[in-house]
């Protein structure tokens, strides 16, 4: 049963690349089958290889199950350890220069970018900062655009926040708006949203400061490889790298470019030039 469940796998794969152009071989196929199969249940299909019609007659909407795949999740503030060590020991070493550049590279449905941007103004940097947050999934960029959080600013919420060093109360960072808390638009103004395919795409910019957290769990260990060399190839001598907590450079041939800044936090300082 396995053996075949693999061959369809495959054959969905073939589709989504030759048809429209997203390449996930390189994602874990244990993870991309088990999305898929809950993905068959939901739309009621009795196998995987059902939605080879559905995608080549465009029953289905492509990008939904992109979307549906590679997971689109954050919230704000998470991993106080990561927030706290940006606060204190990268922003002011970034804050030297007069025009800082940050890559947020899986920016999902808007929370993290959100939550860099309240960070940036409580150290005084977000005027002089420029935030290029991209995703491969249109309508997550949609969703960041728009500042809207999808549920109210929570207990959870604000302890992350105060516990990352916040001086603020975090609700004075936000609006009501249809319904919904939305980011003031002031916070948002240096923020550039665009889609970039970390699998397919080059280097982005020179930043001083790149992100991207709890993306490459979804990747063998051959796509991590090439993902890291582009996220060096995108930071400025002595550049940060930030990733998930359950991501690092351990056993990848970059490893030794970068020095970890603590063992308990996934950021990184680039060593060479």
């Amino acid at each position: 049963m396995l053996r075949a469940k693999e061959f369809e796998l495959e054959l969905v794969l073939q589709t989504l690349e030759k048809m429209y152009g997203f390449d996930l071989h390189s994602y874990t196929h244990s993870s991309v089958l088990r999305r898929l199969e809950n993905y068959i249940s939901m739309k009621g299909l009795e196998h995987i290889s059902s939605l080879i019609p559905e995608l080549i007659h465009q029953k289905i909407p492509v990008q939904h199950l992109i979307d549906y795949i590679t997971i689109q999740h954050s919230e704000l503030f998470r991993d106080v350890d990561f927030f706290k060590a940006l606060r204190d020991e990268v922003l002011p070493y970034i804050s030297s220069y007069p025009e800082v550049k940050i890559w947020l590279a899986g920016c999902a449905n808007g929370e993290e970018v959100y939550s860099l941007c309240i960070l940036l103004d409580e150290a005084g940097l977000l005027k002089k900062s420029v935030i290029y947050a991209t995703d491969l999934s249109v309508s997550a960029l949609n969703k960041a655009k728009t500042g809207i959080l999808d549920a109210d600013i929570n207990s959870s919420d604000i302890r992350r926040y105060n516990e990352s060093g916040g001086t603020k109360s975090l609700s004075e960072y936000f609006i009501k708006a249809y319904g919904h808390y939305k980011i003031k638009d002031t916070l948002l103004q240096n923020v550039v949203f665009e889609q970039h395919n970390l699998v397919q795409d080059g280097p982005f910019i020179s930043a001083q400061l790149v992100l991207c957290r709890n993306v490459m769990i979804y990747f063998n260990k051959e796509l991590k490889q090439r993902v890291v060399h582009l996220l060096k190839s995108s930071l400025a001598p002595h550049g940060y790298l930030g990733l998930g907590s359950e991501e690092s450079l351990r056993y990848l041939d970059e490893e030794n470019v970068f020095k970890q800044l603590g063992a308990n936090v996934s950021l990184y300082k680039k060593n060479i030039i």
